[in-house]
């Protein structure tokens, strides 16, 4: 299974939503998007329709720290792999990430910020009768949650390995939710993706509309 339809799968499978890809790229709250190849894109947005979404921003209690079947983070300290419950914080430390199986990945963020419409039963009224409107091939971004400071990793190749190093307080950070202030990458091997300490949108929660206007949420 290809690198982002795996990553869409675990993102649906796991958390009811959808993964934006590449996480971090530029998708609104709002925006209408198609599906191909089991992957959701932006092609435009409500304002073209002639509606006018209102928006509510809401805090998420929640980070994504999960990664593919297969992959494995390593931590070093003093010369030696160590636990990371045993990392010193003050001393100089490392991780390494290996990538045991083909399309696979790895993610950390801190806590998403979410935002959302509101008045999403109004939109698909009208949407319901635009002529314009494909029915079953448009979606709409109704919730998006964004992280600042995430990381994600993917490779399409199997053992492919990924290396930081630093203070053992900045390797426990990056484990915990990506943050990869003050670390330094010691070594990559056939990475595909490599988004550390990138900040944007990384799922959404999406909805069609049905011909009688009623709300459809995928």
């Amino acid at each position: 299974m290809p690198l982002p339809k795996k990553f869409e799968k675990r993102v649906s499978g796991g958390l009811g939503l959808h993964a934006v890809w590449l996480p971090g790229d530029p998708v609104e709250i709002g925006d209408v998007l198609t599906r191909k190849d089991g992957i959701f894109r932006p092609i435009d947005n409500l304002s073209s329709f002639g509606v006018e979404p209102d928006l509510q921003e809401f805090p998420e209690q929640r980070s994504l720290n999960f990664q593919a079947s297969g992959t494995r983070t390593t931590t070093f300290q003093g010369g030696a792999e160590i636990n990371p419950s045993q990392i010193q914080a003050n001393a100089s430390a490392s991780v390494e990430i290996t990538f045991g199986a083909k399309e696979s990945y790895f993610i950390r963020t801190p806590e998403l910020t979410g935002c959302e419409i509101e008045n999403v039963r109004s939109i698909t009224r009208v949407l319901s009768q635009h002529p314009e409107w494909r029915h079953g091939k448009f979606f709409v971004a109704w919730q998006l949650y964004t992280a600042k400071g995430f990381t994600f990793l993917g490779s399409q190749e199997k053992n492919s390995k990924i290396g930081f190093s630093g203070k053992g307080s900045a390797i426990l950070k990056f484990l915990r939710v990506g943050a990869t202030t003050g670390l330094t990458r010691t070594s990559t091997t056939a990475i595909t993706v490599d988004l550390a300490g990138k900040g944007g949108p990384i799922v959404m929660a999406l909805l069609r509309t049905r011909r009688d206007g009623e709300v459809v949420f995928v």
